[in-house]
């Protein structure tokens, strides 16, 4: 395990130039994935995560409308995502923290990335199928209270009070969207939508609800709605690194559960699946799975040399089988 409040000293340590630059053959080189595997379980992901964008879109557009009068289709995506990343989640959360396709689509990439963010954290938490599929419809609900708001939200610029305090009614609105269109919709699934921007310290909103007076759901929403947020652009500002993100979280640790954060780092990573990176040796490459209890050393598929040059043969690097390489920058 290791030291919350630890992390980011090591980082800035471990980017300190050394006399000597080790050489990359100090770690053992894997090529155990076959490269066909790979690409059909990635095709599979951007299959699944294009058609669940597209219905997400249909949904949140459609109440927005008028048009739709239920959220069924919702209720039938949210197994498709839990089933799917029960059995391959390196793929989704590949794309997850890649850039959105299609900047005007934001807050459906948003909503679907929450959930795939959301599942990935309870690997650990002891959620059965039945809770996981509960937390994936409600994340795929838990902004549908922006669909009244969808001209403010999409403003090229900072929010003023008057728009930002009709933004934070989204919570309330969308429960009253829910029960007017669906009435028979799980009371754990109104709760989590109702309370995910409720936080740890009591800080949040609409109520101020403090600790475990807020559902399990609506804690993890919450903290993957942020880091989510975070990681990537919004119409009026750039995203941040997942470093930075990590660290804004960090300091802004009350307002979210301790072992949520943990489960952030652990199962998500400081350098999230896809990341791309260059190692200390000025090898370029991108992160292909996270190491638990070692944030900081990733496996990196490198893609190129220590000159820029491309490798005709990617190589797999683990970083926490090293004491000599690691991460200097997320690019």
């Amino acid at each position: 395990m290791f030291n919350i409040s630890d992390i980011f000293d090591k980082y800035k340590k471990a980017k300190t130039p050394k006399a000597e630059e080790p050489k990359s053959e100090e770690v053992s080189v894997s090529s155990v994935v076959s490269r066909k595997l790979e690409e059909k379980n990635a095709g599979a992901s951007l299959q699944l995560y294009e058609h669940s964008y597209r219905k997400i879109k249909d949904l949140y557009t459609g109440l927005s409308e008028g048009r739709l009068r239920s959220v069924s289709d919702m209720q039938r995506l949210s197994q498709e995502l839990m089933e799917a990343m029960q059995q391959e989640d390196s793929g989704f959360l590949k794309i997850c923290f890649s850039d959105y396709p299609a900047m005007e689509d934001y807050l459906y990439y948003h909503v679907l990335n929450v959930c795939i963010i959301s599942l990935k954290l309870t690997s650990g938490l002891g959620f059965d199928r039945v809770k996981k599929e509960e937390l994936a419809l409600s994340c795929l609900l838990h902004d549908i209270g922006l669909v009244k708001d969808l001209a403010i939200i999409s403003k090229p610029r900072a929010l003023t009070k008057e728009e930002y305090a009709t933004v934070r009614l989204h919570p309330q609105s969308g429960c009253e969207i829910l029960n007017r269109v669906e009435p028979k919709l799980s009371s754990a699934v109104l709760e989590a939508v109702s309370q995910e921007h409720e936080r740890w310290d009591g800080s949040g909103y609409p109520r101020g609800l403090i600790e475990n007076e807020i559902v399990v759901n609506a804690r993890i929403i919450g903290l993957a709605d942020c880091f989510e947020a975070l990681t990537h652009p919004r119409p009026h500002r750039k995203k941040f690194t997942s470093v930075e993100a990590c660290k804004i979280v960090v300091d802004e640790k009350s307002s979210f559960e301790a072992r949520l954060i943990k489960a952030l780092f652990e199962k998500i990573g400081i350098f999230p699946v896809g990341t791309p990176v260059r190692l200390n040796t000025k090898e370029l490459g991108t992160v292909l799975k996270t190491n638990e209890g070692s944030p900081l050393r990733p496996v990196v598929k490198v893609f190129y040399d220590v000159d820029g040059k491309e490798l005709k043969e990617p190589k797999l690097l683990d970083l926490s089988q090293s004491k000599v390489l690691f991460i200097s920058e997320n690019i």
